[in-house]
């Protein structure tokens, strides 16, 4: 069966409310990253109101883009729908995705500098750097839904650099995952070895939540644990292996 065209990053679309922001939707095909062209982009909300009707996309570096910018009184919120139509050798493919209206874009990533310095010996087994840039994004994804797993949305999350040692556990979690060539192993034990660190380390990190989305962190929203929050973990297993 011919492989079909497949979004390479599902994690939703942050779009800050009154400013201009650059959404992109990604397609690959057998894994490799492939140009549509041409397409439009269409941003609805919860009641399935257009927000974006159907506007031309742009092509960079092979990714279709799209610069939205929803009004100052948009609601807030992570109830909205983005949809790529996109013509690939002359057949459309429609994808869609959930969007969120925010105050703040989350960044939830790290340095490959922090996987290298480490393990120094990644250097040599990754020369090129967009190798670990692909397991620190695939544990910025898993955080992600490990906050939406407890209720709590990413964009709310005010970040001070709470979740950068649980990102840094991921993602080596995720580089010696590659690399393992099965049990016994040293890449086995590192692997092994940063998953468990991960576990313990969102067990015990601290956060400041804004539940009431008013860009403030009051005493009630400040300094909340797993605990707190109520971990509900992954599907199927305890520890993060994936989704």
């Amino acid at each position: 069966m011919a492989a079909d065209y497949q979004p390479v990053d599902k994690r939703p679309a942050y779009l800050r409310r009154g400013v201009a922001t650059t959404s992109e939707y990604p397609v690959a095909i057998d894994s490799v990253l492939t140009a549509p062209d041409s397409g439009t982009y269409s941003l609805r909300d919860s009641g399935g109101t257009l927000v974006v009707d159907a506007q031309a996309v742009t092509v960079t570096a092979s990714i279709a883009t799209y610069a939205v910018t929803p009004s100052s009184t948009q609601a807030l919120g992570d109830r909205y729908v983005e949809s790529w139509s996109l013509v690939f050798s002359g057949a459309t493919k429609v994808f869609e995705r959930r969007a969120v209206v925010c105050r703040t874009v989350p960044y939830l990533s790290i340095p490959t500098s922090k996987l290298t310095g480490a393990h120094p010996e990644l250097t040599r087994q990754y020369p090129n750097s967009t190798d670990l840039e692909s397991f620190i994004e695939l544990a910025e994804e898993e955080l992600t839904l490990w906050l939406e797993r407890q209720g709590r949305r990413a964009e709310l999350v005010i970040d001070d650099g709470a979740l950068d040692l649980a990102m840094l556990y991921l993602a080596l979690r995720n580089t010696f995952r590659s690399l393992n060539p099965g049990p016994g192993t040293r890449y086995d034990e590192l692997e092994q070895k940063y998953d468990r660190l991960a576990e313990r380390e969102l067990e015990s990190v601290v956060l400041d939540f804004d539940a009431d989305e008013d860009g403030n962190i009051t005493e009630a929203e400040a300094d909340q644990t797993a605990q707190q929050i109520v971990y509900t973990g992954f599907t199927g297993n305890p520890r993060f292996e994936g989704y």
